[in-house]
């Protein structure tokens, strides 16, 4: 009875498996997320995947009857599903199927569609990696542990390169502001944000978040308001001092507490200047914008790990 179970337990585990991989590639792919194009790798690696469901489930049967053939197609099928899989992540650059999770639009049937497959991709991945390492460990007959590391090791160098930095996926083209300003708090496992955005037709937008470590959800307060002449003129002063000339780059707070100030200049990279270069204009700035628009909620796949400023 205790060999039966022995011999059974690793079967049925590579089923489960199989049949998730197989289930979660044949439901959403593969299937083409952006305009690509028709490379002959291209097609190879989408007929690849289209055939690994099949493979998966060969795998699910032999693997009772011959079991070194079952896992050997469980591993090829876990290989063919991988080029398409991952050849899909690329072409979403500057996007992948992480960063799309912190997406919060209008709620709509097409946005429930997206989150769902974007779900699906990473469980895909996530089954296809581990159908490759156990197929590999029945077949070499080693311990199981190098393999269980190397597998989450993979899964956690994939989530930490796709989520880091934290940043929103945006899919709309807009008039870069002017010039940014953005606050930066830092007080213990809390962060505070407040940026101030400046228009060539005068319109000033400040928005404000509060987040903490471990904190999925949260909003992002925006307000919007007209610059004045004096303020203006204040503005232009800001854009020449020489404190802008020589500034430092930005870079990641690891104290327990601090306070940093950027700018960005018509959408070119972030620079950190001294807090008394810009405190006074961002002060005028922020107290034009009386106009409280409403609270937009947002995400952070990343649970405030992946935080970096101005992103």
């Amino acid at each position: 009875m205790n060999e039966w179970r022995r011999t059974l337990k690793p079967k049925l585990v590579a089923v489960a498996v199989f049949t998730g991989a197989a289930v979660t590639i044949a439901t959403g792919f593969p299937r083409r997320p952006f305009p690509m194009d028709e490379t002959a790798g291209l097609l190879l690696a989408e007929h690849a995947a289209l055939a690994s469901p099949w493979v998966f489930s060969s795998a699910c049967v032999l693997v009772f009857w011959r079991p070194r053939l079952g896992y050997g197609f469980g591993l090829i099928a876990g290989v063919c599903a991988l080029p398409w899989l991952t050849w899909t992540e690329v072409v979403q650059y500057p996007f992948n199927s992480w960063i799309l999770l912190n997406y919060v639009g209008e709620p709509s049937s097409d946005q429930n569609a997206l989150l769902a497959l974007v779900k699906l991709k990473i469980l895909s991945i996530t089954l296809a990696v581990i159908a490759i390492s156990y197929s590999l460990m029945r077949l070499i007959r080693t311990r199981s542990w190098p393999i269980v590391a190397l597998t989450f090791f993979v899964l956690i160098l994939w989530f930490v390169d796709s989520a880091t930095p934290y940043r929103m996926p945006i899919f709309a083209d807009g008039v870069s502001p002017v010039f940014r300003i953005v606050h930066i708090e830092k007080l213990g496992l809390r962060f505070h944000e407040t940026g101030v955005a400046v228009f060539r037709d005068g319109k000033v937008w400040v928005s404000r978040d509060s987040r903490r470590l471990l904190q999925y959800r949260f909003e992002i307060r925006n307000a919007l308001g007209l610059m004045t002449r004096s303020t203006r003129e204040h503005a232009d002063k800001f854009l020449q001092s020489p404190e802008l000339l020589k500034p430092d780059q930005p870079h990641s707070r690891r104290s327990w507490s601090s306070e940093e100030w950027y700018v960005m200049l018509d959408g070119a990279r972030p620079v950190a200047f001294p807090r008394e270069a810009g405190v006074q204009l961002f002060r005028e700035l922020e107290q034009l914008a009386t106009k409280e628009e409403r609270p937009q909620a947002t995400r952070d796949v990343c649970l405030g790990f992946c935080y970096e400023p101005v992103r």
